[in-house]
């Protein structure tokens, strides 16, 4: 697990720094901006297994945003000339639930990163103004371990793991308009395919200008489904989300 960290970091660092290239020739004609942000959801998860030690299907609902402490570095780039632009987006996300049943008790632990990286085109006459193009790069990384545990020792236990990442192109548009001098909203929507069988994301941020950069206050919805030749694994995360853009 610490080497898969390990890896996660030196690839957070290195879609922070990839935008840079595209913004070179033309640096002082761009605007960029790095927000940290926190997204809380709720999370639901549906486990299927198709092999023994055991059999297991349906939905795990976690109760809220159970994060382990450390190792969170949600963080968004952005960089945007008159035309075309280019973002990346890091969120990691460990996650942990145990329930208690008549007969069997479950642990379930979802480690779970997505990075992105996708240029942006924008035909309209302003910037950071009317409709833009999305269209890039996701990555999606997910440590799963499920564990069944009988309240009767006699009775079997058993455990699902899954260690995998995914490849996936990412198409998706979004629509950024005015309400006042400093109020602007953006609504979003991507889908992505490939390695997984279909993620889909949607979001809506109202933001607030002041000097040095915005603050940000929405809510976002992500589906994931991903999994193996043998366990299928369906993530929703849906939530309130808030941060503060800098400008630069």
């Amino acid at each position: 697990m610490l080497s898969t960290r390990n890896t996660m970091t030196k690839a957070a660092a290195v879609l922070l720094l990839a935008g840079a290239p595209f913004g070179a020739a033309n640096a002082e004609d761009w605007d960029w901006s790095l927000a940290p942000y926190a997204w809380l959801p709720a999370i639901g998860a549906n486990l299927e297994n198709d092999l023994p030690p055991i059999d297991v299907g349906g939905t795990t609902q976690f109760s809220g945003w159970a994060p382990k402490l450390g190792f969170t570095i949600p963080l968004h780039l952005e960089g945007q000339g008159d035309d075309f632009g280019i973002l990346s987006d890091i969120l990691y996300l460990p996650l942990t639930n145990d329930d208690t049943g008549r007969l069997f008790g479950t642990k379930t632990e979802i480690d779970a990163g997505i990075f992105e990286l996708a240029g942006v085109w924008s035909p309209g006459p302003v910037r950071h103004e009317g409709f833009e193009a999305i269209g890039g790069l996701r990555y999606l990384w997910s440590s799963v371990d499920f564990k069944l545990i009988p309240n009767n020792p006699a009775l079997p236990s058993g455990k699902i793991s899954l260690d995998k990442s995914y490849a996936d192109f990412m198409l998706g548009g979004r629509y950024i308009a005015k309400l006042s001098d400093r109020w602007d909203v953006i609504l979003r929507g991507d889908g992505s395919w490939g390695g997984t069988d279909g993620t889909y994301g949607a979001q809506v941020n109202f933001t607030y200008a002041t000097d040095s950069g915005a603050w940000i206050l929405g809510y976002r919805y992500l589906k994931a489904s991903f999994g193996d030749n043998n366990t299928s694994i369906d993530l929703k995360l849906y939530g309130p989300q808030f941060g503060y853009a800098f400008k630069f």
